[in-house]
Order: structure tokens, then sequence, then C-alpha cells
């Protein structure tokens, strides 16, 4: 028994057919709904993705499972890199911001699921006004710094 031939890396080429390619169908891929019908359109369309996937010019043989894993790994780098640089911007300590910014995919992949990858944000997720660093004015609701 030999052990199967371990599959070439993707490149660049076939990460971005597989963008171009869920992003006309993110809505049903990315669906939170797990019932049977929709996991049934889940699969007729990830069969659809590796059909037009391996029929592009350029790329390598692949399988649904192994275009799934890729799809699964890239939003999960997205979110680590979107976090990573979220807390380079907000890093505190008196030196330079750092410009780290995202690759070419990451962003696509951002601006493509903004609600899974972008934190949300809480105006009232702040305790300055408890410690006195900041007064609210009752007429505007705006946040007036004390000097």
């Amino acid at each position: 028994m030999s052990k199967p031939s371990k599959s070439p890396n993707f490149t660049a080429l076939e990460k971005s057919v597989l963008l171009e390619l869920i992003e006309s169908r993110k809505d049903i891929i990315e669906n939170k709904q797990n019932d049977g019908k929709m996991v049934l359109k889940k699969n007729s369309e990830w069969e659809k993705i590796t059909t037009e996937f391996n029929a592009s010019h350029g790329v390598n043989q692949r399988t649904c499972i192994q275009l799934k894993s890729l799809w699964k790994n890239m939003k999960s780098r997205t979110k680590s890199a979107v976090a990573k640089d979220r807390r380079e911007r907000t890093k505190t300590g008196g030196g330079p911001q750092s410009e780290t910014g995202l690759d070419t995919v990451s962003a696509a992949i951002s601006t493509m699921l903004p609600q899974q990858i972008n934190s949300l944000s809480n105006e009232f997720d702040d305790d300055a006004s408890l410690h006195g660093d900041v007064e609210r004015t009752s007429s505007t609701n705006e946040a007036v710094s004390k000097k």
C-alpha cells in the first residue's frame, strides 16, 4: 500500500480563481442555516465550484474537499490578519504606528464578508466617563474631553 502523493500547494492564481467563484455564490456558501435543504444546496454549489475551478486554465485538478479546506483556511487567516492589523493600529506606547496592511487575498475576503471578519463596534463599551476622562453632554450626547 502506497500513500497517495501530496498535491502541490495552491498558487496565487488558484486562490484568486476560487475567490471569484465563491464571490458569486457567497450567499449560499456562507449561509448559517444547517437544515437539510440548505446543506444540499451548499453541497450542490461546492460541486459546481469544483467543476468550474477544475475547468479553469492554469490550475491543478482539486477535489471539493481540498477547495473547502482552502476556503476555510483563507477565512481563518484573514480573520487573524485583520485582528493583528487592528491591534497594531490601536497600540499605545508613543511610537509611530506601523503600516501592516492586508495582502490582496485578505483584503478581498474582508470586503466580501465584512460581517464575519470585522468586529462589532459598541459605543457604550467605554468606561472613560466613569473615570472622569470624558464628560458627556446631555443635549448632543457627544463626548467632550476634559482639560
